[in-house]
């Protein structure tokens, strides 16, 4: 009769494991994605605000709905939910060879903390910040696609975007404004509002 092999393994290691020590040990081996990942020393996302955030975070990467079947298009709230239900469906899955192969990447790469500001974000997301010499070219470029941008204007604090006499305040003001946004926490930009104005503004293209 063939005898089972974790039998096996416990009848060899039986001189090592005795009483209580073998249930010890079964009880400490993974089970689920989420167990694998806890001891990977991964922290989970935890809460709601966390789930809207990561979900709004998440979409940016180019893979994530063909990845996860969720709608790029939802708000953080309803986008937020549906992360939520996902990764908990995904995290109890157990840890069979195909799903350590197909669905814990996933489940790393989605159901992780997400960034706490938008410095870390576009860092995880892979982004390069404008150069400390690039400050010049990119207000030419952002004048030249909307030479009256009003808004960009009042962020800014300037009357206008050209300078007089080879000196524009606006170039450092652009530049001080982006820096300035490094900090913002993304729990205030669920909507991705200020995020938007600093993929324009302060990253680099993405073909840069």
């Amino acid at each position: 009769m063939a005898i089972p092999k974790q039998a096996l393994f416990i009848g060899a290691g039986a001189s090592a494991l005795t009483g209580g020590g073998i249930g010890v040990y079964l009880l400490s081996q993974d089970k689920t994605i989420e167990h694998k990942l806890i001891r990977e020393g991964i922290t989970l996302i935890s809460n709601q605000d966390e789930y809207e955030i990561a979900f709004m975070e998440n979409k940016e990467f180019k893979n994530f709905v063909a990845e996860t079947g969720l709608n790029a298009s939802d708000k953080a709230n309803t986008g937020g939910n549906s992360l939520n239900t996902w990764c908990k469906k995904h995290l109890n899955m157990e840890l069979s060879e195909k799903n350590i192969k197909d669905i814990l990447p996933k489940v790393k790469k989605y159901c992780a903390k997400p960034s706490e500001n938008i410095g870390e974000k576009y860092i995880k997301l892979e982004r390069k910040w404008i150069e400390k010499t690039g400050w010049e070219t990119k207000l030419s470029a952002l004048k030249k696609a909307n030479p009256n941008d009003e808004n960009l204007k009042q962020d800014l604090k300037v009357q206008n975007l050209d300078g007089t006499d080879g000196n524009n305040p606006a170039i450092k003001a652009l530049e001080d404004w982006c820096n300035k946004q490094k900090e913002v926490k993304l729990v205030n930009d669920k909507e991705n509002t200020i995020w938007e104005k600093v993929k324009g503004r302060c990253l680099q293209d993405l073909s840069s």
